[in-house]
């Protein structure tokens, strides 16, 4: 089995939907190649942040390969991002220090879990159930890795404040 670098975009619907226009990034976001790449919009600048645990809704998978680091000043970056609710993405498990076996695997299918950033990883934690931000739809004992979608109930649903 050959394995990828990059966690990623497992399966893309064609065609699949993604904001139209590029979308700016928080300065200073990183993105890790061994990690997920979630975004939420950040309240106070309007620009997109990876997103972390405590995050109550998610925008969309931010296309970036590899690693990468924002520039100082936000304007500088700036990603794309999918946001199609059929698209599934390969993430890390990161359920403390459970490594994912076949009998967890099979119970996962189907539930709602949280993200969350361990040294700078996005990573999957099945284990947590606070925000439910993505849905288990299968994954890779091999890999360690969950393949997840954007739980359609927190996508993006934060109202519009002046």
């Amino acid at each position: 089995m050959t394995s990828r670098l990059n966690y990623g975009p497992y399966y893309l619907p064609n065609p699949c939907s993604k904001f139209p226009a590029e979308q700016p990034l928080y300065a200073s976001v990183a993105f890790k190649a061994l990690g997920g790449k979630f975004v939420t919009r950040d309240s106070s600048t309007n620009n997109f942040k990876l997103s972390v645990a405590t995050d109550t809704q998610i925008w969309g998978w931010a296309e970036v390969d590899g690693d990468m680091t924002g520039y100082a000043t936000a304007a500088y970056d700036f990603i794309n991002i999918i946001d199609d609710l059929n698209a599934i993405f390969e993430m890390p498990n990161d359920a403390g220090n459970t490594a994912l076996t076949a009998a967890i695997l099979k119970t996962l299918i189907g539930e709602t879990c949280d993200i969350k950033v361990t040294n700078g990883i996005q990573g999957c934690d099945y284990d947590a159930s606070s925000y439910d931000v993505v849905k288990i739809v299968g994954g890779s004992v091999d890999r360690n890795s969950l393949y997840v979608k954007i739980n359609p109930i927190k996508f993006y649903t934060l109202g519009y404040s002046a």
